[in-house]
């Protein structure tokens, strides 16, 4: 019997996910429960395991075509099993959203693959490796293969990565000649300085990089893909810093009467709600509090809009060997220290697991970036789009300090707030970053 396989709904949240890559090929084995399959939406890349034992007859969707949820995108079966006309496909091929230079030929997409065999999977390897379609339009628009970051499986070079390049290659000043010379050498203009008028690149400018290539260029030892969620991290950072226009404001803090009081509640904490609250949790808290006193913190851009936002949810970011990831705290208004460590928690608890859905990482307000346990004294993040704000936090160390006119030793930790100018005024960040220096100087206040 032919299976239909489906675009999954990993969420509430989720209407479209992106193949990332078939980890089986046409032909192939699966065995019910085998991750064969992974897919990326906005917030995370997720691995799919087989609802069925069979083997992988016929892919309608290829690496890289975004596809709407409940979309059939294989079909297994017996090996020996006719399938079914693969026309009946083709008005789900019409609402798949794939790569520009596919453009007008969604509604041949399933007749042409069912044409062609499978795609092999590259291996991984210091040599250049690009899809077929990559190469072709690479040639057509005279681009060296080898000046191009593949970041398609194993480090392949796809269509996406060459209409990048073009366009990064277009806001290039460069004369016809020195474009030519560049191109034949295998040379990457972007790393040219330009010599002529207004910094265009010139014929000596090409050959003058064309001679110091070889002693300048690293050897590639290994290559390797990057993790499902670096690759999302690394996205959603570049947009953030090009959108955002950040600035960042650092306060220290005194952190002996936080540090205090968290001794002394321990015990009541653990035994009401059985977890042991951090200093994390109480930054949390009391960035929360600080939130609804300063609502435009709390707010979007939104084109030419601001959207004040009713929630106070804030992200608490969370290394993995994978990469940074950062699921999300919800209601937090209002909320006690205890119910914050204990959402935190779970949270933490879920994101080691490999637990985490689409919908943990959605709704953030606002992140809490800790990186004091690692030795770091100060900071500065990168805003978690489309939040408008980040508080980076460092280590809290004991050094020397003037109070009330005496030299003590107190626990000092160091906050810088990015902020996004589009939205929070210097003197808001500031005034911000204050009141919350003033809860965790005065402790008693986090209730």
């Amino acid at each position: 019997m032919i299976t239909e396989i489906i675009m999954p709904k990993m969420g509430q949240t989720m209407e479209e996910g992106t193949i990332a890559s078939w980890l089986k090929k046409e032909g192939e084995h699966v065995e019910r429960g085998e991750v064969y399959l992974i897919i990326d939406t906005d917030k995370a890349e997720i691995e799919v395991e087989a609802t069925f034992t069979g083997t992988l007859r016929k892919i309608l969707h290829e690496e890289g075509d975004t596809v709407p949820v409940l979309t059939v995108i294989a079909l297994a079966g017996d090996p020996n099993e006719p399938l079914p006309p693969l026309e009946k496909y083709m008005g789900e091929a019409a609402q798949v959203t794939v790569p520009a230079q596919k453009a007008g030929k969604v509604a041949a997409v399933v007749a042409e693959r069912a044409a062609e065999p499978a795609p092999a999977r590259p291996a991984v390897s210091g040599k250049v490796v690009a899809s077929p379609r990559a190469k072709k339009l690479a040639q057509s628009l005279s681009i060296p293969l080898a000046v191009i970051q593949g970041t398609g499986p194993d480090g392949r070079i796809v269509e996406e990565d060459v209409e990048r390049v073009s366009a990064e290659f277009d806001k290039v000043r460069i004369s016809p000649v020195a474009k030519k010379i560049a191109f034949q050498k295998g040379i990457d203009i972007r790393a040219i300085t330009g010599s002529g008028p207004r910094g265009r690149i010139v014929k000596e400018d090409v050959e003058k990089a064309v001679v110091a290539a070889p002693a300048v260029l690293p050897t590639v030892i290994r290559t390797e893909s990057m993790s499902p969620i670096r690759r999302i991290t690394a996205k959603r950072m570049a947009e953030s810093m090009s959108t955002a226009p950040h600035y960042y404001v650092t306060m220290e803090t005194d952190m002996g009467e936080a540090v205090k009081l968290r001794k002394a509640l321990l015990p009541d904490v653990e035994r009401e709600h059985g977890v042991r609250f951090t200093i994390t949790d109480m930054i949390v808290k009391a960035s929360a509090m600080a939130l609804q006193k300063f609502p435009i913190v709390n707010a979007r851009a939104a084109g030419q809009t601001i959207e004040y936002l009713e929630e106070i949810n804030i992200g608490v970011a969370v290394a993995l060997e994978e990469g940074l990831i950062v699921p999300v705290l919800r209601d937090l208004a209002g909320k006690s220290i205890g119910e914050i460590a204990v959402a935190a928690r779970n949270a933490v608890t879920k994101a080691k697991d490999g637990k985490l859905m689409p919908d943990d990482f959605v709704g953030g307000t606002f992140t809490v970036s800790n990186m004091g346990m690692l030795g770091v004294d100060v900071f500065s993040a990168i805003i978690n789009p489309p939040e408008s704000a980040i508080l980076a936090v460092g280590r809290a160390v004991e050094r020397p300090v003037v109070v009330n006119g005496e030299i003590v030793v107190r626990p000092m930790m160091n906050m810088t707030m990015s902020s996004d100018h589009r939205l929070i005024d210097g003197s808001v960040a500031a005034q911000f970053l204050a009141y919350v220096r003033e809860l965790l100087e005065d402790p008693g206040k986090l209730s």
